[in-house]
Protein backbone atom coordinates (compact mmCIF):
# COMPACT_ATOMS: atom_id res chain seq x y z
CA UNK A 1 0.00 0.00 0.00
CA UNK A 2 2.68 2.59 0.88
CA UNK A 3 4.52 2.20 -2.78
CA UNK A 4 2.82 4.70 -4.40
CA UNK A 5 2.97 7.15 -1.53
CA UNK A 6 6.77 6.16 -1.48
CA UNK A 7 7.42 6.95 -5.64
CA UNK A 8 4.89 10.44 -4.69
CA UNK A 9 7.37 11.28 -2.30
CA UNK A 10 10.32 10.18 -4.18
CA UNK A 11 9.81 12.82 -7.36
CA UNK A 12 8.82 15.95 -4.97
CA UNK A 13 12.18 15.73 -3.01
CA UNK A 14 13.77 14.33 -6.15
CA UNK A 15 15.23 11.05 -4.62
CA UNK A 16 16.29 8.51 -7.07
CA UNK A 17 15.59 5.13 -5.64
CA UNK A 18 19.00 3.21 -5.56
CA UNK A 19 18.18 -0.39 -6.64
CA UNK A 20 20.57 -3.76 -6.35
CA UNK A 21 19.30 -5.99 -8.60
CA UNK A 22 19.11 -5.90 -12.18
CA UNK A 23 18.11 -2.34 -12.09
CA UNK A 24 20.84 -1.14 -10.59
CA UNK A 25 21.36 1.03 -14.38
CA UNK A 26 18.10 2.39 -14.26
CA UNK A 27 19.35 4.29 -11.37
CA UNK A 28 22.93 4.80 -12.94
CA UNK A 29 21.61 6.41 -16.14
CA UNK A 30 19.06 8.52 -13.70
CA UNK A 31 21.88 9.71 -11.80
CA UNK A 32 23.88 10.63 -14.76
CA UNK A 33 21.60 12.85 -16.33
CA UNK A 34 21.17 14.59 -13.30
CA UNK A 35 24.65 15.26 -12.93
CA UNK A 36 25.12 16.26 -16.35
CA UNK A 37 22.76 18.90 -15.70
CA UNK A 38 25.05 20.28 -12.90
CA UNK A 39 22.78 18.55 -10.05
CA UNK A 40 24.57 17.46 -7.09
CA UNK A 41 23.89 13.68 -5.63
CA UNK A 42 24.09 12.93 -2.01
CA UNK A 43 24.50 8.77 -1.70
CA UNK A 44 24.63 7.16 1.35
CA UNK A 45 26.41 3.64 1.05
CA UNK A 46 26.42 2.62 4.19
CA UNK A 47 25.87 -1.14 5.39
CA UNK A 48 22.85 -1.11 7.86
CA UNK A 49 21.40 -4.19 7.67
CA UNK A 50 21.85 -4.53 11.28
CA UNK A 51 20.59 -0.82 11.39
CA UNK A 52 22.61 2.24 12.11
CA UNK A 53 25.60 1.97 14.51
CA UNK A 54 28.02 4.99 15.68
CA UNK A 55 30.76 3.09 13.89
CA UNK A 56 30.18 2.07 10.33
CA UNK A 57 30.38 -1.56 9.30
CA UNK A 58 30.87 -1.18 5.58
CA UNK A 59 29.61 0.35 2.76
CA UNK A 60 27.87 -1.02 -0.45
CA UNK A 61 29.90 -0.44 -3.76
CA UNK A 62 27.53 0.93 -6.02
CA UNK A 63 28.53 4.56 -5.74
CA UNK A 64 32.11 3.37 -7.84
CA UNK A 65 30.05 2.27 -10.35
CA UNK A 66 28.54 5.43 -10.87
CA UNK A 67 31.63 7.07 -10.35
CA UNK A 68 33.10 4.69 -13.11
CA UNK A 69 30.60 5.53 -15.12
CA UNK A 70 30.86 9.72 -14.70
CA UNK A 71 34.74 9.45 -14.76
CA UNK A 72 34.14 7.62 -18.75
CA UNK A 73 32.37 10.55 -19.67
CA UNK A 74 34.71 13.40 -18.17
CA UNK A 75 33.12 14.12 -15.21
CA UNK A 76 35.78 13.28 -11.67
CA UNK A 77 33.62 13.37 -9.32
CA UNK A 78 34.43 14.51 -5.82
CA UNK A 79 33.51 12.18 -2.99
CA UNK A 80 32.59 13.58 0.36
CA UNK A 81 32.54 11.28 3.08
CA UNK A 82 29.81 12.51 5.98
CA UNK A 83 29.32 11.24 9.52
CA UNK A 84 26.49 12.34 11.48
CA UNK A 85 26.43 12.56 14.82
CA UNK A 86 23.12 11.81 16.73
CA UNK A 87 24.36 13.00 20.19
CA UNK A 88 24.91 16.67 18.63
CA UNK A 89 22.40 15.83 15.34
CA UNK A 90 25.01 17.90 13.20
CA UNK A 91 26.82 16.31 9.95
CA UNK A 92 30.38 16.70 9.97
CA UNK A 93 31.59 16.61 6.45
CA UNK A 94 35.23 16.00 4.96
CA UNK A 95 37.56 17.44 2.20
CA UNK A 96 36.99 15.99 -0.97
CA UNK A 97 38.21 13.13 -2.62
CA UNK A 98 38.41 12.75 -6.50
CA UNK A 99 37.28 9.60 -7.92
CA UNK A 100 40.29 9.47 -10.00
CA UNK A 101 42.52 9.71 -7.10
CA UNK A 102 41.54 6.27 -6.26
CA UNK A 103 41.36 4.97 -8.99
CA UNK A 104 45.10 6.17 -9.88
CA UNK A 105 46.23 4.46 -6.11
CA UNK A 106 45.35 1.02 -7.56
CA UNK A 107 41.89 1.09 -5.43
CA UNK A 108 39.75 -2.07 -6.14
CA UNK A 109 35.63 -1.59 -5.74
CA UNK A 110 36.01 -2.99 -2.13
CA UNK A 111 39.48 -1.48 -1.39
CA UNK A 112 37.49 2.10 -1.89
CA UNK A 113 34.55 0.98 0.20
CA UNK A 114 36.84 0.53 3.26
CA UNK A 115 38.60 3.39 2.59
CA UNK A 116 35.90 5.38 2.65
CA UNK A 117 33.85 3.46 5.39
CA UNK A 118 37.44 4.18 7.26
CA UNK A 119 37.31 8.09 6.46
CA UNK A 120 34.20 8.23 7.64
CA UNK A 121 34.53 6.75 11.13
CA UNK A 122 37.73 9.01 11.63
CA UNK A 123 35.42 11.56 11.30
CA UNK A 124 32.90 10.37 13.87
CA UNK A 125 36.00 9.27 15.73
CA UNK A 126 37.54 12.81 15.67
CA UNK A 127 33.91 14.38 16.47
CA UNK A 128 33.69 12.65 19.40
CA UNK A 129 37.42 13.53 20.65
CA UNK A 130 36.52 17.77 20.44
CA UNK A 131 33.36 16.90 22.06
CA UNK A 132 34.78 15.53 25.17
CA UNK A 133 36.78 18.73 25.59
Amino acid sequence: LAIPFVRISYRGMKLIPTYTDVNLMKSISVSMKSLSTGENLIIFPEDSTNGYQDVLVGFHGGFTTLASTALKEGMDLPIYVMYYQKKNHRFVVGKPIKYSELVNKGMTKDEMCEYLCNECNLLGAYQKDIGNK
